[in-house]
């Protein structure tokens, strides 16, 4: 029980994904090696869809306390998870989307700059 006790608390990241995607009722939400796939509900994934996704959804987890720790590359995919779209850079970037005025350019060139079709 002491162990119990003294161990620090580790943030969960497929648990904080899951809560920051609420609104999009991910079908399923996985976390392994620094991956986290991200199937939604939907036949096919837009770009308006992942952009959405990213900006409204994941990228706020930082100002949220939710950073998702360790999560290297995020795939945002269709039920099938058969197509969608990749980002190669965990969330490293989003404190700097975060601070950018809505509507400014620079936030979807960034992240479709390090985004990759599945």
């Amino acid at each position: 029980m002491a162990l119990s006790l003294a161990a620090p608390a580790f943030a969960d990241p497929e648990a904080d994904a899951k809560e920051l995607l609420t609104m999009w009722a991910p079908k399923s939400v996985q976390v392994k090696n620094g991956i986290l796939t991200v199937a939604l509900p939907q036949r096919r994934v837009t770009e308006e869809i992942y952009m959405a996704v990213m900006t409204a959804g994941l990228c706020p987890g930082v100002l949220l306390d939710k950073p998702l720790e360790g999560v290297r590359e995020i795939h945002i995919l269709n039920e099938h998870k058969v197509q969608g779209y990749v980002y190669e850079k965990g969330l490293e970037d989003c404190a700097e989307f975060n601070e950018m005025p809505a509507g400014d350019n620079r936030v979807p060139l960034g992240i479709l700059g390090a985004t990759h079709l599945f």
